[in-house]
């Protein structure tokens, strides 16, 4: 094999072996369901609420860097969810909306990157 060659060969492992560590750093953002679910559950008990979550695109895979740092803040965006923008069930009935609130957590990969959305459906900051 020619020094040439070998060089290719190098640069071509050296490639294959940082696509597989970096893949190994990947995890599918819904493996955060169960503890996503569980915040909104705890706050809305405390809230005397009735919320429900729906993760979408749970299958997209994420660095596990970008998890950790999106964590808190996800969870304190829930909680303000909650807390400060669904209803309560008799004040949703009233006003013609299901009886429990629904929030939507959305994430979404381009070449662009990550795209994270966290919407629900109560009134909002009043």
């Amino acid at each position: 094999m020619t020094r040439s060659a070998r060089t290719r060969r190098s640069r071509h492992l050296t490639a294959e072996l940082q696509d597989k560590l970096f893949g190994i750093r990947l995890v599918r953002f819904g493996t955060l369901e169960t503890r996503l679910s569980r915040a909104v559950h705890v706050t809305s008990e405390e809230e005397q609420k009735n919320v429900g979550i729906v993760l979408e695109n749970g299958d997209t895979e994420i660095d596990t860097q970008i998890i950790d740092a999106l964590i808190e803040p996800l969870l304190h965006l829930l909680k303000n969810a909650v807390v400060h923008g669904i209803e309560r069930e008799d004040t949703r009935r009233l006003i013609g909306k299901p009886e429990k609130g629904l929030i939507r957590i959305r994430i979404d990969s381009d070449s662009d990157g990550l795209t994270l959305t966290v919407a629900d459906d109560g009134r909002g900051f009043q």
